[in-house]
């Protein structure tokens, strides 16, 4: 009777006291699922991803990614084996199977983020056999640097490789070339010819993948470069938006202009009522909604006041810009002050 009678008051056959441990329960849950949701997907990001950085925090190319991953994984697995075998098919296969599997992903117009696709050549750690002890410690300074940031990275940010194991990338590599050295110095004939084409694939790859990333981030340059100078020609000395991303890029314009960043409607709303009290001549916003945004709704705000706002320039440059989260199309709105 007395859970009954709890239940129907609290909501919890235990009572109050029951009610509060088991929404502190769920809370402990809660938060230990979002950890285990952000390690996985900073692992992700940092280890296989072949994400555009928009997408980190809800992957679209997971399969991709992986199948990537699977190959230089698979690839190495083989040229561990292949040292044994008498056939030097297993020893150039890897190599074609690698270089296929990172063309196919750069040129499928992925951002390269994750280790494995960035560094192919990370491949040669199948060919390494530690013989010293100090060959032990590089690998064990490496992996343990590594596994201590994948255990506190986060997921997303612009970067082609990951940036944040720069660091153990050259350890890992030069024990992979320290591994194919061995293995060229003992092997003979047409199978230390097939290993040799297997190395040039790989570095081949990996010079590449980095070119390619030159490229990608010369473009991405240019194009804030261009979303810049139409931020900056839009003659006001206020910008305001509701996209933080959008001005993080565009250092130079603090120098030039006043940027505001608003957050809601109800934050844009008291924007302009403090603009309204410093009667600004002119601002021009970049509406969160893009096309949906009301432009309209800011002379209705300011119709009654002493000083009012109305729509002097309302522009879609043709701009598609690209922030974590997704992108959207550049509007730009800008209202002229007055009496």
């Amino acid at each position: 009777m007395a859970w009954a009678l709890n239940w129907q008051i609290y909501g919890h056959p235990l009572g109050i006291k029951g009610l509060a441990r088991a929404e502190a329960v769920k809370e402990r849950v809660a938060h230990l699922e979002g950890w285990l949701r952000g390690r996985v997907l900073g692992g992700y990001d940092l280890l296989v991803s072949t994400e555009n950085f928009q997408d980190a925090g809800a992957p679209v190319r997971v399969l991709e990614s992986c199948a990537v991953a699977a190959v230089l994984v698979t690839s190495a697995a083989v040229l561990r084996s292949a040292l044994r075998s008498r056939s030097a098919a297993p020893l150039v296969l890897p190599g074609l199977a690698v270089a296929v599997a990172i063309g196919w992903s750069v040129t499928s117009g992925a951002e390269v983020m994750g280790l494995l696709p960035a560094v192919p050549a990370l491949a040669l750690l199948g060919l390494w056999r530690p013989r010293e002890r100090w060959e032990r410690l590089v690998a064990s300074v490496a992996l343990l640097y590594t596994a201590g940031v994948v255990a506190t990275g986060s997921e997303g940010g612009l970067q082609w490789g990951p940036r944040y194991l720069l660091p153990a990338i050259p350890l890992l590599v030069w024990l992979g070339c320290l591994g194919a050295t061995r293995a060229l110095q003992e092997l003979q004939g047409h199978r230390r010819r097939a290993l040799l084409a297997t190395v040039s694939l790989l570095g081949v790859a990996s010079v590449g993948v980095q070119l390619a990333g030159v490229a990608r981030v010369r473009a991405q340059v240019q194009a804030v470069e261009y979303v810049e100078g139409v931020l900056r020609a839009s003659g006001s000395p206020v910008l305001v938006t509701g996209r933080e991303g959008l001005f993080r890029a565009m250092g130079f314009l603090y120098f030039d202009k006043v940027l505001m960043v608003v957050d809601s409607p109800p934050e844009l709303h008291a924007l302009v009522e403090l603009l309204a009290a410093h009667k600004v001549p002119r601002w021009t916003y970049v509406p969160f909604s893009g096309p949906a945004f009301d432009a309209r709704l800011v002379e209705r705000w300011t119709q009654s006041g002493r000083w009012r706002f109305r729509v002097a320039a309302d522009t879609t440059p043709g701009v598609d810009v690209r922030e974590r989260g997704g992108g959207f199309t550049l509007r730009l709105v800008t209202y002229a002050g007055g009496r």
